[in-house]
C-alpha cells in the first residue's frame, strides 16, 4: 500500500494474496464444476491423469485477469483449461480490504482421473477464494 492522494488516504494498487473478504464468484461451486466440465467434454481426452493448476487475478470490478499455468499437463489441455477460465460468463464479487475493493490473486485446480477408457475432469473445491483439491 502508498499513500496516492494528495488528500493522504491510502491508495492499495497490489495484487493480493490475502483479503478482509475473498473474492466470490456469482454463481455457486456446482456451476463452476460444470462450466469446467462442459468446457472440456467438448474435447476427446486420451490417457490423462493428473492436475492443471491456473493462477488468475480478480480485478477490482470483479472481471478476471491474467489467467496463467502454473503447473500443466500437456500445452494442448492446458490452453483448454485457460480458454475455460476466461470463458467465465458471470462476474466475479471482487475481494476487499479495509473496505476498498483489491486486486486479489486466486489458483484453480483442475483434476483428472482415468477410469477404464473413459477420462473426466474430476472435481475442484472454491472456498474462501481460493479453490482446493
Amino acid at each position: 500500500m502508498k499513500t496516492g492522494f494528495q488528500n493522504g488516504e491510502k491508495y492499495i494498487d497490489n495484487i493480493f494474496y490475502s483479503a478482509d473478504v475473498p473474492p466470490l464468484y456469482d454463481l455457486d461451486q456446482a456451476d463452476l464444476h460444470n462450466h469446467i466440465s462442459s468446457e472440456f467434454s467438448k474435447h476427446k481426452l486420451i490417457d490423462i491423469n493428473g492436475t492443471i493448476l491456473i493462477g488468475f487475478v480478480i480485478l477490482e470490478n470483479g472481471e478476471l485477469s491474467g489467467a496463467r499455468i502454473i503447473k500443466g499437463i500437456t500445452s494442448d489441455l492446458d490452453q483448454i483449461a485457460v480458454d475455460a477460465i476466461q470463458s467465465f460468463r458471470e462476474e466475479w464479487q471482487p475481494a476487499q480490504l479495509n473496505n476498498t475493493n483489491v486486486r486479489y490473486y486466486c489458483t484453480m485446480p483442475i483434476n483428472f482421473k482415468q477410469a477404464d477408457e473413459f477420462i473426466s475432469f474430476d472435481y475442484m473445491d472454491f472456498t474462501d477464494g481460493m479453490i482446493f483439491y
